[in-house]
């Protein structure tokens, strides 16, 4: 079949170089090895150093399957040439009408006959296989069976032509692998339309496998091709399909590209916003601006925690994380720091965990929409924390330090993480808080479970 493949009338008809190699043999002999070698090149066939396995093999061909003639003798060639030589040449059996028959041959003649076929069983998805499933599906007419001596069920030479099509992931210079797809040119337009026919893309038709127009199909290759779902449509409607499905895949990633940059616009719009000079050392309270807006709010991630209920294990969304504040501060001024910028705020902050020495601490609020607003504000105004003892922080890039204060929620299993270290009478105490709303007492002791010491009664 590889060698067929190599001499079909498409084939000589589309490469000038296989032409002229055939115009220039005697009586039509090719020779075997040079024929091979270019193969290897045309077809990315393996078969460059098997003449005499090839030979052989087309010496064994049953007569009703018989493409060629083949002899022993050495080949001759116009001078100057540097062709390979071998011990064996062939030629088609219809060589003799094969060049008259090439000048009938255009380009839409070969489109007309090109089809796009899918779901070839797995055990044809090597080139020659290939082909000879493709032949054997092709319902062949009793005239076909008389000009190529073929049997009755089907014609080797019904296919002129497989491409194997590249993957979408293969490199440029890769060459394409064997699939379960390909284009296949056939011998004509008409064996073109049966072979539709006969296999339509509609999986559900009823025509699928039948018989089209008197001809016959191979019944092997008619039972794999309805049990793998063989399928076949013009290469012109394929291309027309191709086309439609990238135009329409191209107006998806379009849309999913516009609805991600409106997504993105209020970040980037708070990232490049200006920044304020001159402020005063005492900012005043910007609660009348907090309270204008909605007073539910998401973390940056989108991530939605539970209500926190009574049975709740930890209060929910209750935990920021503070960066870059002073490394020699203390939770007294961190905490007054805080509620400079927003009086309310202050008193909803339950706790402030810091360890001396380290430039970041967690905030545990009454509940989450006090966290929430906090929240806001500092994503809102860069405020940067001068010195250890600042408790109130500036919004002068300029005052010496070049961080500003960044506050991030603490959510799902880091929280969950952070809670579990938190003894269990603490834990119960904050999510009694959470349950009602943030009205608890934040005035205990920044020491987590310390209380004052007793005084001891003098004697």
């Amino acid at each position: 079949m590889l060698v067929w493949l190599t001499l079909s009338d498409y084939a000589v008809w589309s490469d000038p170089d296989l032409r002229r190699m055939v115009s220039y043999s005697a009586e039509g002999y090719v020779n075997l090895a040079a024929l091979l070698k270019y193969s290897s090149g045309i077809l990315n066939t393996k078969l460059e150093k098997e003449e005499v396995a090839v030979a052989k093999a087309l010496r064994a061909c049953p007569s009703g399957l018989a493409l060629f003639d083949v002899r022993l003798a050495l080949p001759t060639f116009p001078s100057g040439s540097s062709a390979t030589t071998g011990n064996y040449e062939i030629r088609r059996k219809d060589w003799g009408s094969c060049e008259e028959s090439l000048s009938g041959y255009s380009r839409q003649y070969w489109e007309d006959a090109s089809v796009y076929v899918e779901n070839v069983p797995s055990t044809h998805l090597t080139l020659g296989s290939f082909a000879q499933f493709a032949a054997s599906v092709t319902p062949t007419t009793n005239t076909d069976n008389a000009e190529s001596g073929g049997p009755a069920s089907f014609s080797l030479t019904n296919v002129q032509r497989v491409t194997f099509l590249p993957h979408h992931l293969d490199k440029p210079n890769d060459k394409p692998k064997p699939k379960h797809f390909a284009v296949v040119i056939l011998a004509s337009a008409l064996h073109s339309k049966s072979l539709q026919t006969s296999w339509p893309w509609n999986l559900s038709s009823p025509a699928r496998g039948v018989d089209w127009a008197g001809v016959r199909i191979e019944e092997k290759a008619r039972t794999l091709g309805i049990k793998h779902g063989f399928r076949v449509i013009s290469k012109t409607r394929w291309k027309q399909l191709t086309e439609e499905y990238v135009s329409q895949r191209d107006t998806v990633v379009k849309s999913l590209d516009i609805e991600k940059e409106e997504d993105a616009a209020p970040a980037d719009l708070a990232s490049t916003r200006t920044e304020r000079h001159n402020v005063p050392d005492q900012p005043p309270p910007i609660e009348e601006e907090i309270q204008s807006r909605p007073e539910t709010y998401l973390p940056a991630n989108g991530v939605e925690h539970p209500q926190t209920r009574v049975d709740s294990p930890y209060p929910y969304h209750c935990l920021l994380f503070v960066r870059n504040v002073h490394n020699q501060t203390n939770k007294t001024t961190l905490r007054k720091l805080f509620a400079s910028r927003l009086e309310d705020t202050g008193k909803g902050i339950d706790y402030v965990e810091y360890t001396k020495g380290t430039d970041n601490c967690y905030l545990r609020f009454l509940s989450a929409t006090k966290a929430a607003t906090f929240h806001r504000v500092f994503s809102d105004i860069h405020v940067y924390h001068i010195s250890g003892l600042d408790e109130i922080g500036s919004l002068d890039k300029t005052a010496g330090c070049a961080t500003p204060i960044q506050v991030e929620y603490v959510q799902s299993k880091k929280e969950e993480i952070y809670w579990q270290k938190v003894p269990e009478k603490v834990r119960r105490q904050a999510v009694l808080k959470a349950v009602q709303g943030g009205e608890g007492s934040s005035a205990r002791r920044d020491d987590e479970g310390e209380r004052p010491a007793k005084r001891r009664k003098k004697r």
